[in-house]
């Protein structure tokens, strides 16, 4: 990942809550935990913070997680985009 998305995770939301819960206080970090996450299916493929939660998730909703983490410690440069 590149070091230039960095950031420190300061917001109150509960994605950021609970990464900081098991240690995870960086943007950098975050991403390696969800990417080292097995790649299974979540309960509700809609509910993206299931990722943490569960311990798992497929690459759109792990993807939607970090995006929905980013913004919410205000980094909108960080972005989801779709392809087809």
């Amino acid at each position: 990942m590149d070091n230039s998305y960095n950031f420190n995770l300061n917001s109150q939301d509960g994605a950021t809550l609970e990464l900081a819960v098991i240690g995870i206080t960086n943007f950098i970090n975050a991403g390696i935990h969800v990417q080292n996450l097995p790649y299974r299916r979540n309960l509700d493929r809609s509910d993206y913070s299931l990722v943490i939660f569960q311990q798992k998730g497929m690459c759109f909703i792990k993807h939607a997680y970090l995006a929905a983490l980013a913004h919410a410690n205000v980094h909108f440069e960080v972005k989801l985009y779709l392809g087809m």
